[in-house]
């Protein structure tokens, strides 16, 4: 039988964002520039990555944002909002305790971050503290060269060379083994259960 992975709704579901008519009517007078970020492929069971912005208007996007978060957090009683402290800066959280909801908010300089992990919200305030960001490195500018801004593309797709070298590392090895067996195990169950 087929199956349909729904990685890209899992995703929106657990960090809480939902595109409406009224975020693609006002989104171009709000948001400036937007990437999906992450350090792993693991989309069908749960991939490290968040939803960077750069705001033209800060205030209206921390209302909308904020407007949005308390609406999902009042529209189901198992999610909770709090907030925690990341890199000695406070940011926003939406939890369930099954992490179907696991959405940081955070914010630096005009920037906000949606991710559902906290490694990524301290590597965003180390970039905004450093200055050092992946738009300074040579493969970046290359690749800029290469695939200017002035063609107006709808999406430009990068994958350092970093996140490349990571993805045939021993670590990423060991965890994809691990991810595949037991989803190969709950298979087994299913067909047994079928059986």
């Amino acid at each position: 039988r087929g199956t349909a992975g729904e990685s890209t709704q899992r995703f929106q579901d657990q960090i809480a964002v939902k595109i409406n008519q009224l975020t693609r009517m006002l989104g171009p007078t709000v948001v400036e520039d937007q990437a999906v970020i992450g350090s792993d492929l693991f989309t069908a069971d749960g991939a490290t990555m968040g939803v960077l912005m750069k705001s033209k208007n800060a205030f209206l996007m921390r209302t909308s944002l904020s407007n949005d978060r308390s609406q999902r957090a009042s529209a189901d009683p198992d999610v909770t909002s709090t907030t925690v402290t990341i890199a000695g800066k406070t940011v926003s959280l939406l939890s369930k305790p099954d992490n179907s909801v696991r959405s940081f908010l955070a914010e630096d300089d005009g920037y906000f971050l949606i991710s559902n992990s906290e490694t990524l919200v301290e590597r965003f305030f180390e970039v905004g503290q450093s200055k050092q960001s992946l738009a300074d490195t040579e493969s970046f500018r290359l690749s800029r060269m290469l695939v200017p801004t002035s063609r107006e593309d709808t999406i430009f797709a990068y994958f350092s060379p970093q996140m490349l070298q990571n993805l045939v590392s021993p670590e990423y090895m060991i965890e994809l083994r691990r991810r595949k067996s037991a989803a190969s195990e709950i298979a087994l169950v299913h067909l047994a259960r079928l059986a």
